[in-house]
């Protein structure tokens, strides 16, 4: 009468199909994590390999020492560029009324655009219009 295990029904039991999937697919992603990790060892050791070669050549002679900067960067042979901006090289520090103004001017805006908004909002003019109804 009995009718098998109980066991293979129940969602925690590691034999169910559902879990057996799981497994497999975390397995299949563990081989692939596994490949890219081999893949970025060989990288760094070809890598090491290269620059091991090119410091031997370097003390050699056979080729120019390399140096490893970001020149380019700064270089200044692009034809667009502007002039810099006085007010960010200078290394005088802004005075203290000048950032109280830009922080009232800041201030003062925030202050307008939510009235601005209170102003505009449908449910305001709602409530306002109910109110001079009920007047």
């Amino acid at each position: 009468m009995g009718g098998g295990d109980l066991n293979l029904k129940k969602r925690w039991h590691p034999s169910t199909r559902a879990n057996l999937e799981k497994v497999y697919l975390a397995e299949i992603d563990a081989q692939k994590e596994q490949k890219k990790i081999e893949e970025l060892q060989k990288e760094k050791r070809r890598e090491r390999e290269l620059l091991e070669i090119r410091k031997i050549k370097e003390a050699a002679g056979i080729i120019q020492k390399h140096t490893d900067r970001i020149d380019w960067m700064y270089s200044t042979s692009f034809s667009n560029q502007s002039a810099p901006d006085k007010k960010i090289l200078s290394k005088d520090k802004p005075k203290e009324k000048e950032i109280c103004a830009e922080k009232a001017s800041v201030v003062g805006k925030k202050r307008w655009d939510i009235e601005a908004k209170i102003r505009e909002d449908p449910l305001t003019k709602i409530i306002k219009s109910r109110k001079a109804h009920e007047r």
